[in-house]
């Protein structure tokens, strides 16, 4: 059901038996770590990835969409900024979907609307002809949105967002692919405060597209492949206050090869990425990134051990126009660092892992305050983060129990140093036409004080319940329920979650679900959705 390698571990969906309409974010509640407070959404520091593309679509409508039974498998990368240089990231999600078995065209079309005004539409189609292949995914949703700003002041939001994401793979021949992906977002927002003597506009849009080559090579039949990838992701944001384009390319190189022995293989690559941020009649900024690195996985028996090592070259460049004589330059650099160590009996598997890490800065981090006037110096320390983790599975047929304790803490703040200790657990069992996923997280934060900030605490659980039934006639009834506890450090309180949803297969083409969520905020919603199936 579950396999670990490393630096991530990988879940085989046709192992947990899913029935046609369990979804992707169904499967992923089994992940104690990727999951937020309202079972909705992935931890908004995760990267979601389809077939090792970065997807830029809305995160809760795409695991909703997509059915387990579509998917091979889900690798789930904990520790991400060697192989996948996700440095600052918490991690990385890698959707794989089953190979198609002939040529021909599949897809579906959904219609959605709720509660409030708020609607989408949903389609993706995937075909193959011969050794060519084309996955689409297109969205688009309204949302609605009114409340209390503050004491006086109220608001109300429309949202439209466009999602548009194309991928073309052309295996050229027997040892080479091709890869092209473009997307398209664009997000067109007004919000309006209110008070009693004025109404005030805020409106926001915001344009991104990419383009993305990557090209494949298999070296030889004992797995070394050569991987190339060149692509840039070109935004313009706009809004009453300021005008924003940005140009980032990137490209990077990567051979994976065994070494010496078959149980032993190495990852090693280079990459470079170049951001130009133009403030348009305020400030230029830019960046140049190189990473050199390299990752040992050893895999022998029931023994998993990786080591790996990332460096990072970064070099500043800040121009303000008021300031046009003065360009502003810095270098630094750091290495990222991962060990971890796993072992497997029976039903059981053990892992410890240790990670140094560091968030990247920019260069807004580098102002000081000097006598009241912004001035940018050198004196920033690069924040890095030290994680240790301790992970523990079960596994049976229908049975896994997922364990795990983690802690952190960064250094080289602008301010104190801090820390957080985590234990989280999961468990997911089905027995004919019954399922159920079940968990609780406990995180324990500390911020240590100083002369001028005392010191501060959080304490914060959430617990989840996740049963599914499947009575037969095409129906399936399913619930999530969550509570988070948040203390009042970062101004939250305690919050239930609450969802019901009925689906009811119509026919071969054709499924409709209910879904009433959120009981806990004393308001109901009801989403209803109907999608149709091509052959």
């Amino acid at each position: 059901m579950i396999d670990f390698q490393g630096d991530h571990y990988v879940i085989n969906v046709g192992a947990l038996n899913p029935d046609s309409e369990m979804t992707l974010m169904d499967v992923l509640m089994l992940c104690p770590e990727v999951l937020t407070d309202n079972a909705k959404m992935l931890n908004g520091n995760f990267i979601l990835c389809v077939d090792d593309i970065d997807l830029y679509m809305d995160i809760e409508t795409f695991l909703t969409m997509v059915k387990a039974s579509e998917v091979e498998t889900i690798d789930v990368y904990t520790n991400p900024s060697i192989s996948q240089g996700a440095g600052g990231s918490d991690g990385v999600i890698n959707i794989v979907y089953k190979e198609a078995e002939k040529d021909g065209t599949t897809g579906k079309v959904a219609l959605e609307g709720s509660t409030y005004g708020n609607g989408l539409a949903y389609a993706d189609v995937k075909t193959r002809k011969r050794q060519v292949s084309v996955r689409g995914y297109a969205l688009g949703n309204q949302h609605f949105a009114r409340g209390n700003y503050l004491e006086g002041v109220s608001f109300s939001q429309r949202e439209l967002v466009e999602d548009a994401h194309v991928s073309v793979n052309w295996d050229i021949s027997p040892k080479d692919n091709l890869t092209i992906k473009l997307f398209q977002q664009f997000i067109d927002s007004k919000e309006y405060y209110h008070n009693t003597n004025d109404t005030y506009q805020s409106p926001i849009k915001d344009r991104l597209g990419e383009l993305t080559f990557s090209y494949l090579r298999t070296l030889n039949d004992k797995g070394a492949e050569l991987l190339t990838e060149a692509g840039g992701v070109f935004a313009n944001f706009s809004n009453l206050e300021m005008s924003q384009r940005d140009a980032s390319p990137y490209f990077f190189t990567e051979l994976t090869t065994p070494l010496l022995i078959d149980d032993l293989s190495m990852i090693a690559g280079w990459e470079v990425s170049y951001d130009n941020s133009w403030y348009i009649g305020l400030k230029r900024q830019q960046y140049l990134k190189n990473d050199l690195y390299v990752q040992l996985n050893y895999l022998h028996g029931p023994w998993t051990i990786t080591l790996g090592n990332r460096y990072t070259i970064l070099n500043y460049w800040n121009r303000n126009d008021d300031e046009a004589h003065k360009l502003w330059s810095h270098n630094r650099n750091a290495n990222s660092y991962l060990v971890s160590i796993g072992h497997k009996w029976g039903h059981h598997y053990v892992q410890g892992a240790f990670n140094r890490d560091f968030y990247i800065p920019i260069i807004d981090d580098f102002y000081e305050d000097v006598m009241g006037e912004p001035m940018l110096s050198t004196s920033y320390e690069t924040n890095m983060v030290w994680r240790t983790e301790l992970r523990y599975t079960y596994q049976q047929k229908n049975l896994a129990i997922f364990g795990s304790a983690v802690h952190s803490w960064k250094t080289d703040l602008p301010t104190p140093r801090e820390e957080t200790t985590g234990i989280r657990a999961s468990v997911t069992w089905h027995q004919g036409p019954f399922r159920l996923t079940a968990g609780a997280n406990f995180y324990h934060e500390h911020c240590a004080g100083d002369d001028l900030i005392p010191a501060q605490y959080d304490n914060s659980f959430t617990l989840r319940l996740s049963p599914a039934l499947l009575p037969g006639h095409g129906w399936r009834l399913s619930s999530t329920l969550i509570y988070h506890s948040r203390q009042e450090q970062y101004g939250n309180h305690p919050h239930l979650f609450a969802s019901l949803k009925v689906n009811k297969d119509l026919g071969r083409h054709c499924n409709i679900y209910a879904d009433f969520h959120d009981l806990g905020r004393h308001a109901l919603h009801v989403h209803g959705t109907a999608a149709l199936y091509l052959p």
